[in-house]
């Protein structure tokens, strides 16, 4: 087969493509074994629960109440601990957690 004819056979091949079949939806952030729906579910569900340990962090006096980056912060690292993916990236959140709280009662809380 020569060069011109390898272009045109890739040609030919390039027009029957679907192109609906050539548009794959992006798995950025969602664990694997999930779908993105079941995995959408499973973050809001830990969003929930995340801002309720923040409320009772809050309560507890480990967070001020002014400090709303803080907050922010944690909020976003107790949902990564609660949403399903990989186990020692959640762990390794987890440990910083803890060392900056350095608190028992933290432990307690989550």
């Amino acid at each position: 087969m020569s060069p011109a004819e390898r272009t045109a056979h890739a040609k030919k091949l390039a027009a029957l493509r679907d192109p609906a079949n050539m548009v794959r939806p992006s798995r950025k952030g969602v664990a694997r074994g999930w779908s993105a729906e079941a995995f959408a579910v499973a973050k809001a569900q830990a969003q929930m629960e995340a801002a309720e340990l923040v409320s009772r962090l809050k309560q507890a006096g480990l967070i001020a109440p002014d400090d709303h980056a803080g907050a922010q912060a944690t909020l976003e690292a107790l949902t990564f601990v609660k949403t399903p993916g990989s186990r020692i990236e959640r762990v390794k959140v987890a440990r910083r957690l803890l060392r900056f709280y350095a608190s028992p009662e933290l432990a307690t809380l989550i």
